[in-house]
């Protein structure tokens, strides 16, 4: 409920700890915090700093965020995903890959497309029969 300029004061420096014990932190932003609304960039950072921490123990928030979205909303549903396939590439643990080729593999069509975006050409599903 604070205004935007404290709004964006407590973002840049809740976003500026990059340290790995802050990761739960913002894993339960994550989970806990609306994508939508006056608290949509404070998701998207935390999204973002999951991946920039690189802590293995952010990895279940992210398969939860990369599976987040609506019809109505294609756009932000887009960057959300894409921010969430980033931060798991980023992590780059087996854990996140596999986290990633599922998405690639089974999630919806917004959910594929980011998740292939970023995986490795030898590990993303191939189309076809070929």
């Amino acid at each position: 409920t604070a205004p935007p300029a404290q709004r964006e004061a407590l973002l840049t420096a809740l976003t500026a700890v990059r340290e790995e014990p802050a990761a739960p932190v913002f894993a339960h932003l994550v989970l806990h915090t609306d994508h939508r609304g006056p608290l949509a960039e404070l998701y998207l950072r935390a999204v973002q700093t999951l991946g920039t921490l690189k802590d293995p123990n952010g990895i279940d928030a992210l398969k939860t965020a990369i599976h987040k979205g609506e019809w109505w909303a294609p756009r932000r549903t887009a960057a959300l995903r894409e921010a969430a396939a980033a931060a798991l590439a980023r992590i780059g643990t087996p854990e996140a890959t596999a986290v990633l080729d599922e998405a690639a593999a089974s999630g919806g069509r917004g959910v594929r497309a980011a998740a292939r975006a970023h995986l490795a050409p030898s590990s993303a599903p191939r189309r076809g029969g070929r």
